[in-house]
């Protein structure tokens, strides 16, 4: 369940950040690609 939970925390710091662009703290992230997460969903 552990494993649940912790997927859960990064999808939901993911789509805060796409909604708010403040960059958070996420495990495995190549941060100069995060950018184009948000860049999709606008």
């Amino acid at each position: 369940m552990q494993l649940l939970k912790d997927t859960h925390e990064q999808q939901s710091k993911l789509a805060e950040y796409c909604r708010n662009g403040v960059v958070p703290d996420l495990k495995g992230v190549k941060y100069e690609n995060l950018g184009q997460y948000r860049r999709l969903v606008f």
